[in-house]
């Protein structure tokens, strides 16, 4: 080899290495429905940036079939993939990728059908960022800053607390339940719009305040639609607990009845604490920001869009005004707060907006079924 090109490779590497290193590097990010959405991922063969979802609940990362289309590379062959409910053949591909200028190389993901899934499609995700890629570095997570990189000392750790972190399958599995007596493992997933949600199997070790109980479809993941046919909610008497050091208090406790939930944490936590992920060291550092739980006002159904853009009741809690009302599920609701959700013009995601953002961002729905003439006014109200 040529003395000077020898010279200059080893100069490369001390600088790459160095690079590494010392790399702290803020991430652009948009926070839509409580999901973490980065906003600056290049693909080579593409020179738009993509909205890619930070999922610690995915062990891997995925591109859509529209992302795909988009770029020069070939499919390879299929692997058995699980979304936590349900396993399923999908193609992968490799691919080089830049998050705000890091450059992750020679990256298989997972090439997803994502039309399925609404509150990916229409919330503009073009993948996922997974454990294999968030594996690669340490992340600090804050309401307003997304920062990552490779030496916990460069991430200022001042007034955070560092506990043990479980990997499974490449997810991260903490300690949380109730002070004074249940703990479980369970999966910290930042793709589950929860604070906490465990097995039904589980209520029995919980001392429980109050509960209501609701019926119906309204759970989806990548592969799975609409699943799980009750759901309660707990007001358990204890607080919170992580790691049996901090505390949450008056919170409410989603119950899943389906024996495929395992317990989660998922991205309200972010409400309640700044985070450190340390995969490599198999470290997980909590500052908490609020002690007691944010009570958000609710209605008292739940909604689905199905293939023929029809908004169909899918979920009602019982004794709820919806309930006394007759309202039941599969019913169609044609229009809302005026809106007439019939009109053709409207595709499938400026109907799932158009839900979403009443149900977010209003107080009292006004809402008309198919084949009632009635006018239903609905209020948003603390549920327990």
């Amino acid at each position: 080899m040529n003395v000077n090109l020898k010279y200059i490779i080893i100069f490369v590497l001390i600088v790459n290495n160095t690079y590494s290193q010392h790399l702290v590097k803020n991430i652009s990010f948009i926070k839509k429905n409580n999901y973490i959405i980065l906003t600056d991922v290049v693909i080579q063969g593409s020179t738009k940036k993509f909205n890619f979802l930070f999922d610690t609940g995915s062990s891997s990362s995925s591109i859509s079939n529209n992302v795909f289309k988009q770029l020069n590379v070939t499919a390879t062959d299929s692997c058995l993939v699980s979304d936590g409910m349900k396993k399923q053949y999908t193609p992968k591909t490799n691919i080089n990728l830049t998050i705000n200028d890091v450059l992750i190389n020679n990256l298989t993901v997972n090439i997803i059908d994502f039309s399925c899934i609404n509150s990916l499609k229409c919330l503009g995700i073009d993948g996922i960022i997974g454990g294999d890629i968030i594996g690669k570095y340490i992340w600090k997570i804050k309401t307003d800053t997304l920062i990552i990189g490779h030496k916990i000392k460069k991430l200022n750790t001042n007034y955070y607390s560092k506990f043990k972190l479980q990997l499974f399958s490449n997810t991260p599995v903490i300690l949380a339940g109730f002070k004074d007596s249940y703990m479980a493992t369970m999966l910290f997933d930042t793709g589950d719009n929860t604070l906490i949600a465990i097995n039904n199997k589980e209520i029995q070790y919980i001392d429980i305040e109050k509960k209501i109980t609701g019926y119906g479809k309204l759970y989806s993941t990548i592969f799975s639609n609409n699943i799980i046919d009750t759901m309660c909610i707990l007001k358990p008497k204890k607080e919170l607990s992580l790691y049996s050091h901090f505390y949450v208090s008056d919170i409410n406790l989603d119950i899943n009845y389906s024996d495929n939930i395992l317990g989660t944490v998922g991205n309200k936590l972010l409400n309640y604490f700044d985070i450190i992920l340390d995969y490599k060291h198999k470290k997980i550092y909590f500052k908490q920001k609020n002690k007691t739980y944010i009570s958000n006002k609710e209605f008292e159904f739940k909604w689905i869009i199905d293939d023929e853009n029809r908004v169909l009741i899918s979920f009602i809690w019982k004794n709820s005004l919806a309930e006394k009302l007759g309202v039941k599920i599969g019913q169609q609701i044609i229009s809302i707060n005026g809106i007439n959700l019939l009109d053709k013009s409207l595709t499938k995601c400026d109907i799932f907006l158009i839900m979403l953002d009443a149900f977010k961002k209003e107080t009292q729905l006004k809402i008309k079924l198919k084949d009632n003439a009635d006018l239903l006014i609905f209020y948003k109200k603390k549920l327990i």
